[in-house]
């Protein structure tokens, strides 16, 4: 097959495999340009169109998400719910339910980075609350930019003291750390992704859930 389906200069870039295979699929051309600050891609007709300055993992994404637009023949200015019924449509286009599930019973957002590199492991951790009760904090330089929790739990806004504990280790260790008390446990992961922010990821489990 022809690369009419992938309209960029870099079409033969490894880093472009996973677009590459799904628009051919589903048979949706894709191409690049420099979109400004803020807009990471959009469909138009039946074409997607991605900001080419997207880290890899948010490029993928956004591919995935206006191609679920555009399978599931939402409106040319989605409404609230057709956005969130294109994030599961993207979510099990880059994670199959059915390989994901057994794969992240263990929670061990590094060992599922490497069995998909095309995800960033902001989209791991958030695939695996559908799965799993838990709660994934986002620290980004040392700040909180995202609390979210599984639709089967409720959740503090703060997080517990445990939680900080964990924060702190991982961010003054620069590595993976780990700890359970008090009825939790909480797995924490520096990620060092070479750009401006330095970001930690925690999950909170009950101890019961885990195995």
């Amino acid at each position: 097959m022809t690369d009419a389906f992938f309209i960029c200069d870099e079409k033969d870039a490894p880093e472009y495999d996973f677009i590459r295979a799904i628009s051919r699929n589903y048979q949706i051309p894709f191409r690049l340009e420099s979109l400004d600050e803020g807009i990471r891609g959009y469909k138009i007709d039946n074409e997607i169109v991605i900001n080419r300055h997207l880290a890899p993992e948010r490029r993928n994404w956004t591919f995935c998400h206006e191609l679920a637009h555009i399978v599931l023949g939402h409106s040319p200015s989605p409404n609230d719910y057709e956005e969130r019924e294109a994030d599961r449509y993207a979510a099990d286009l880059m994670l199959p339910e059915r390989e994901f599930i057994p794969d992240s019973a263990a929670w061990d957002l590094e060992k599922l980075k490497g069995l998909y590199p095309h995800a960033s492991y902001e989209t791991l951790a958030r695939r695996c609350l559908q799965f799993r009760p838990a709660v994934m904090t986002i620290f980004d330089d040392g700040e909180i930019t995202c609390r979210a929790g599984s639709e089967s739990i409720v959740f503090p806004i703060k997080p517990a003291p445990l939680e900080i504990e964990v924060f702190q280790r991982c961010w003054e260790q620069k590595q993976h750390f780990e700890k359970s008390d008090e009825g939790l446990t909480v797995k924490g992961w520096f990620i060092d992704l070479d750009r401006a922010v330095t970001r930690v990821i925690l999950i909170t489990e009950p101890m019961e859930a885990v195995d």
